[in-house]
């Protein structure tokens, strides 16, 4: 064996043992991991335009309720081991202080029953130029910054706020979601607002929201030509959650793939238009959550009133993502713990470029 073959043979030798050490520290999601060497901490560091010397131990979040905060060096080797490339390091930063804001409330979606996930959805120039995929199979596999970035989120929520799986996450079920959970919306082909930019955030900039959720439910609709089609669609199929406006899901995300996504537009309609046809349309009655055994005293007189499956609005969060190579749109409830307690709101924080 000649000398650089056996010193590749070193090499691997070496990762191997690192990467056995990371399994055996529980610094991993089950899957493979990349080994956070020294040099690969700095590297991510200096992708975000900071100083790994100087910059190393700054606080960039805390979670008071399990008393930890969270260093620039330790979110990095986080990101190191999920695989993220250093020019991705900003977003993940972003969303580190999204999930850190109280009224994110992590603790829940990190330790409930409910196996929530943590959705990151990515808003402007920084998706084209990172090549966070917005179009076709956006929730599947295939795309490294989508993948690593929210694999990244899911080990920093992991290691460095303390949510290990059956141990302090009590998720009955889990959910896929939880492994990574990383779009972005396709600004280029939408007619609309930004989502970001409806959220407050100045147009042109970059920023990332990080939604608590469950699982995307797919609504397919190849039938129709018309807005009200659709969205009569997805209401019905909202409406058969019956307890999401009691229960608790605060919010809920709606996600337009591209060719319902034109057929709105075409039509005239707006994201403010979608929301105002599912408040009205999208509704349960109270009665149902009897039917479920939940007996509230103040439902008397007026159980079999209709109810919306959200409180405003504005807790509709419209997307404009995915293919256009199928008529498949989605809504992802968020998470909510039950009737009066916790809550998780969706976090838009802007991206931080060096």
């Amino acid at each position: 064996m000649g000398g650089t073959a056996a010193k590749a043979a070193r090499l691997t030798v070496e990762e191997g043992r690192a990467l056995d050490y990371c399994f055996e520290q529980g610094w991993t999601d089950g899957l493979p991991v990349v080994p956070p060497t020294v040099e690969r901490v700095a590297a991510m560091i200096a992708g975000a335009g900071r100083d790994p010397e100087r910059d190393a131990q700054e606080i960039v979040g805390e979670f008071p309720l399990r008393r930890r905060t969270l260093t620039l060096e330790q979110v990095a080797a986080n990101a190191v081991l999920a695989g993220c490339l250093p020019e991705y390091f900003p977003v993940l930063l972003a969303a580190v202080q999204a999930i850190c804001e109280e009224r994110f409330c992590l603790n829940g979606p990190a330790s409930s029953t409910g196996g929530a996930g943590l959705l990151m959805i990515v808003n402007g120039p920084i998706v084209e130029r990172l090549r966070i995929n917005c179009r076709g199979n956006i929730f599947g596999p295939g795309v490294r910054a989508n993948a690593t970035l929210g694999r990244a989120l899911r080990l920093v929520v992991m290691n460095l706020c303390g949510a290990v799986s059956q141990v302090t996450d009590r998720s009955t079920l889990g959910s896929p979601g939880k492994y990574t959970f990383c779009i972005a919306e396709n600004e280029v082909d939408s007619p609309w607002t930004p989502f970001s930019v409806e959220r407050g955030m100045p147009a042109g900039r970059s920023a990332v929201t990080v939604f608590a959720c469950y699982s995307p439910v797919q609504i397919s609709d190849h039938i129709t030509d018309r807005p009200e089609g659709i969205l009569d669609h997805m209401s019905i199929v909202l409406s058969a959650l019956g307890e999401a406006r009691t229960l608790g899901h605060p919010e809920i995300a709606v996600i337009l793939c591209g060719e319902h996504m034109r057929l709105l537009a075409e039509h005239g309609w707006s994201k403010n238009d979608v929301r105002a046809y599912l408040v009205e349309h999208a509704k349960a009655e109270r009665i149902n959550l009897k039917h479920r055994g939940l007996d509230f005293a103040e439902f008397g007189p007026h159980d079999h009133e209709l109810e919306s499956v959200v409180l405003a609005p504005e807790d509709y969060l419209i997307i404009a993502a995915g293919g256009s190579g199928g008529k498949f749109s989605a809504f992802i409830p968020g998470w909510g713990a039950n009737y009066k307690g916790p809550v998780s709101r969706a976090v838009t924080k802007l991206i931080a470029e060096p």
